[in-house]
C-alpha cells in the first residue's frame, strides 16, 4: 500500500487513550494504515507528549515503540513555522470564519507544500483542512 499519510494530534491521542472520545475510531483507522507511510509533524508530537501522557508510562512506551516502527517519519516544522504564525495572528485578529491553532496553522502550511508527498490525513477536524485537501485532492480518512 505505501500511502502517505499526514497524522493530526487527535488520532494519537484518541489511539493511546482510552478514555478519548476518538479512541474506537483511532484504533480502527490504525488497523487499515499499517503498510502505509504515518508523517508525525513535531508540533503534533509537542501535543502528543504532554504531561498526561507522561505520567502514564505504560502509554508512554507504547507511544515510544509506535513512533519508532519503520513505516513512521517525523517531520520537521522549520520550513513553516514563521508562515504559520503569521496565519495565526493575521486571522484570528479578524473575524475569519475559522480560527487555527498554531498546530493547525502549521499542517495546514505543510499541507500546501506541493513538495511534500502527502495523499491522506487523518485529522477529526476536518471543516479545519478541508480546504486545502480538496485543492491537493488529499483525501481525509475517518472511520465513519
Amino acid at each position: 500500500m505505501n500511502n502517505f499519510i499526514l497524522t493530526d494530534t487527535c488520532f494519537w491521542i484518541g489511539l493511546l487513550d482510552v478514555t478519548d472520545q476518538y479512541h474506537n475510531e483511532s484504533m480502527a483507522i490504525s488497523d487499515i494504515i499499517q503498510d502505509s507511510i504515518l508523517i508525525i509533524p513535531y508540533p503534533c508530537l509537542y501535543e502528543s507528549l504532554n504531561t498526561k501522557l507522561i505520567r502514564n508510562k505504560k502509554r508512554l512506551a507504547h507511544f515510544e515503540q509506535l513512533i519508532r516502527a519503520n513505516n513512521i517519519q517525523l517531520f520537521g516544522d522549520e520550513k513553516y513555522r514563521e508562515s504559520a504564525l503569521e496565519q495565526v495572528f493575521s486571522k484570528n485578529k479578524k473575524h475569519y470564519e475559522q480560527n487555527f491553532s498554531l498546530v493547525d496553522a502549521v499542517l495546514r502550511e505543510i499541507l500546501k507544500d506541493v513538495n511534500v508527498k502527502i495523499e491522506y490525513l487523518i485529522s477529526y477536524n476536518e471543516k479545519d483542512f478541508y480546504d486545502i485537501c480538496a485543492i491537493r485532492n488529499i483525501h481525509i480518512i475517518r472511520d465513519k
